[in-house]
């Protein structure tokens, strides 16, 4: 299943360093919404996040690897078919990490907020655990 074409729809609308505001509409098509849940379908909440993160790998140009999700809370559910706006402050680091503060609206109201971790993808690592 491609996920990513159905997420991949936001516009980066306003960009200063370390912040940028994007836009999209959530494809009533997405096969995400199929079974969560029979009747009532809504975006699952590590989707949120990962809209984000597409979104910061589309403003800074770098690709990134997801590292740590935390302070989620998930405030109003996301339905097919939803405009929505993600507002992400980010500061880059030295050691190549990306610490992003996100806020996704809809309908001018918050739907989600959470912090996110990335590392630059080509950023070297002195892990001793092969990638």
């Amino acid at each position: 299943m491609d996920i990513y074409r159905y997420l991949s729809t936001f516009t980066i609308e306003e960009k200063a360093e370390g912040f940028f505001r994007a836009s999209g509409r959530i494809a009533a098509s997405c096969p995400l919404f199929r079974g969560h849940f029979p009747g009532k379908p809504i975006l699952p909440g590590a989707f949120h996040v990962w809209i984000a993160f597409l979104a910061l790998t589309q403003s800074t140009g770098t690709n990134h690897r997801l590292v740590r999700i935390s302070k989620a809370k998930f405030r109003q559910p996301l339905l097919p078919g939803d405009a929505i706006a993600i507002f992400c402050h980010y500061n880059k680091e030295g050691n190549g990490a990306v610490t992003a503060r996100v806020t996704i609206e809809k309908d001018g109201k918050v739907a989600s907020k959470f912090t996110i971790v990335a590392l630059m993808a080509d950023f070297p690592t002195t892990s001793p655990h092969p990638q």
